[in-house]
């Protein structure tokens, strides 16, 4: 069975108006829609949905009431980074630009784990590992 693209990322965050902040402010995402919802262990919610204009990326911020502080480690089961692709390493650059200019603490641009990619890595405010990434070749084996 096909599967044709992903449809969204959730993540758990600690302050939904400072994580909201980010994505719009650094990475271009808008608003699509506020929910409050109820989670698995009965308690409500609140949920930002934010797409990126220029894909079809839509990323929930969910700001749970039981959330413990804790920042986002990628050592923990879960998930561990979201890679997201650019065209060119020019765009890789001008990313990178956007990020200084920011203030936004990031790697310099440099290869990835896999032949011909380019990487450029950062966290959001919950310290959630972000990369912009360039990778020209498809691979045919993982």
């Amino acid at each position: 069975m096909a599967l044709i693209g992903v449809h969204h990322l959730a993540l758990s965050v600690r302050d939904r108006d400072k994580s909201q902040a980010f994505y719009e402010g650094i990475l271009g995402f808008a608003a699509m829609m506020e929910l409050e919802e109820t989670g698995h262990d009965g308690a409500s919610h609140r949920v930002l949905l934010l797409k990126h204009p220029d894909s079809t990326l839509v990323i929930g911020l969910h700001q749970h009431a039981n959330n413990p502080g804790q920042p986002f480690s990628e050592f923990a089961t879960g998930m561990d980074h979201i890679a997201l692709a650019v065209d060119t390493s020019d765009a890789l650059k001008a990313w990178e630009r956007r990020l200084a200019d920011a203030g936004i603490e990031h790697s310099p641009i440099a290869p990835g784990q896999r032949p011909g990619a380019t990487i450029l890595v950062f966290r959001d405010p919950d310290s959630i590992q972000l990369e912009f990434i360039h990778f020209p070749m498809t691979p045919t084996s993982p």
